[in-house]
Order: structure tokens, then sequence, then C-alpha cells
């Protein structure tokens, strides 16, 4: 199984390759031409047919367990073309104990190492969308089956995975699902800029509503079990979790106000756009807030992208 994945990784790497050169080449196909060689695959050695033939979308290799076949590019004036027919009649020979074709796939055209039909898998992933990868990965339900139902979590955690950028000693981690035309995305950047650059690893998280709880726990798994169940916070920066807050208006004390409310409903770390305010005012702010008994252990002010620290919980 490993030495398959690899051949079909090589073969899918020089396939990229043969497209980009178009149909100025033919392909052939070759066999290491020892005696280690199955029969069936010596009878095609030597095959000649455009890239654009149908034959490559079945019978390019690996075609089984252990095949060392692989295919070049030649010359159009130097080897004949085969027949099709004829290719597709070899190659149907090769691989006739494939019953479940399990080896009849291009993995350069796939864009996958192994078939969506292969031993861990059912004959419906064959035409099952979220298999495909296209735009619409999404069932009306998920069969009652553990091979469906693991496959639906896999491509779920792929999905937030996300696109990882390293600034200094830290990096950023920003989730294919988040929203980059959002309004709060570019100050939600500039934090993280701030963070990775001494050295953190920040982790930008997508809005959700009311997600399903294998999609929660994906992203906010850490936050299970504390007073913060449930909510989702705007950014993780090691491993504490923060909130973003910013609001534009004309009474910047009812906006700080405001967004410290706001702030402490998602988390006791907070990071608020700075309001044309004084440090003085918005300390007894916070003071108040910690008389009523809220959580807090720290507020930042971003002020036009520089951030610094207004409140520190002291350490007990």
């Amino acid at each position: 199984e490993y030495n398959f994945v690899a051949a079909s990784a090589e073969m899918a790497g020089r396939w990229e390759q043969f497209m980009r050169d178009g149909e100025r080449y033919n392909l052939q196909y070759r066999t290491q031409r020892d005696d280690k060689v199955r029969p069936e695959h010596a009878a095609l050695d030597r095959v000649t047919l455009p890239p654009s033939d149908s034959f490559w979308e079945e019978f390019y290799p690996p075609n089984g367990w252990n095949c060392r076949c692989t295919v070049v590019q030649v010359r159009k004036s130097k080897y004949p073309e085969t027949p099709h027919d004829e290719a597709m009649r070899l190659g149907d020979e090769a691989l006739q104990r494939d019953t479940k074709g399990i080896f009849r796939f291009n993995a350069g055209k796939e864009g996958k190492a192994v078939p969506d039909y292969n031993p861990y898998t059912i004959r419906r992933c064959s035409t099952c969308p979220i298999a495909k990868g296209g735009k619409d990965r999404k069932l009306a339900f998920v069969p009652d089956n553990e091979v469906c139902q693991a496959c639906a979590l896999v491509h779920q955690c792929e999905q937030l995975r996300g696109e990882v950028i390293k600034l200094g000693k830290g990096t950023i981690e920003i989730s294919h699902l988040v929203d980059r035309a959002d309004g709060d995305y570019d100050r939600l950047l500039s934090v993280a800029r701030h963070f990775a650059a001494d050295g953190a690893r920040v982790v930008l998280t997508p809005k959700m509503t009311r997600p399903a709880r294998f999609e929660y726990d994906c992203v906010y798994g850490s936050l299970r079990g504390t007073r913060y169940d449930g909510k989702c916070p705007d950014l993780k920066i090691d491993d504490y979790w923060y909130e973003h807050e910013g609001f534009v208006t004309d009474n910047p004390k009812r906006a700080f106000s405001n967004m410290v409310n706001h702030g402490l409903k998602q988390s006791d770390r907070i990071i608020i756009d700075k309001p044309d305010l004084t440090d003085a005012y918005m300390k007894r702010v916070i003071n108040q807030r910690l008389k009523d008994g809220h959580h807090i252990s720290e507020v930042w002010l971003n002020e036009n992208g520089h951030l610094r620290l207004l409140y520190k919980k002291s350490e007990e």
C-alpha cells in the first residue's frame, strides 16, 4: 500500500509536467524490462499515445500493487502511435483481475494518490460529491455507514484547517472558513501580526452560528467545560482565547462600555479599538466590572494597529 501511494504521487507529478507541455509530445508506457515484470504489464511496454487519449485515464501507472511501470514523453516522429483499440485491449488484459476497478484511474488527472473506490471504501464513493471534491461537498444526509460518516468528518476537518503564515518567530493560522471580506478581518489580521511578531502562535477563527458539535469542537474544543463553552471568540493566541471589539460612535464612553460588555461574553481576554478616552477612565470602568463580579484577565487597546496592554490580572 505504501509503495502504491508513493508511486501514484510520483506519477501524478509526472502528469502535471506532461500537461504543461500539452500535445507537443506523445506519452509512452514503459516497464522496467526485467524478470520481475508481470507478463500482462510487459504487453503494455512501448504503448504510445497522445496525452489526450482516454487510454491514460484508465491505464496510467501504477497498475497494481508494487507496480513499477512508468510513462515518459517521446517525440512524435520517433515512435509510431499505438492504435487506440489495441491499447485499450492490452490494458483490459493487464487489469483483468482488477474486478473492482481499484487501479483504473489516473492519479494526476484526479489529483489523488488512491481512487475514490479502494479496499477501504465502498462503491458509492465513486459517485459521492464529497469524495469528488467539487464545490458542492455536502450531502442531503450522511448514510448510516461507518465509512461514510468517517469520511464526512475527515472532510470537515480538512475544511477547518487553515493557511499558516510565518511571521517573525511566530505564526498566523487562518481557517479556510474565515471570511476575508468581512469588515473585521483586516483589524484581526493586524492584531495577529502584532502577537506573531513576538513569537506567538495565533489562530484566526471563523464566525460560526449554531455550528454542529463536531465543527465546534474542531475549532473551539478547548473551551468545552469552561464558562465560555459554546462561545466563539475571534482568535487564539498561544493557549488563550481573545475577543476583539470595535465600535464607531460619537459617544466614546458608551462605546467603551458596550465593547467591554460584549467582549466579556466571549472571553475574559479582550482587545478593544481604543476610543477617545483616558486610560484612567477606562481603568475605572474595568475596576467597576471587577467589583460587579466579572472575570477579566486582560484588556488590550488597539490604537491604529499598535497594541498595548491596558490591564492584566495580577498573579495570585
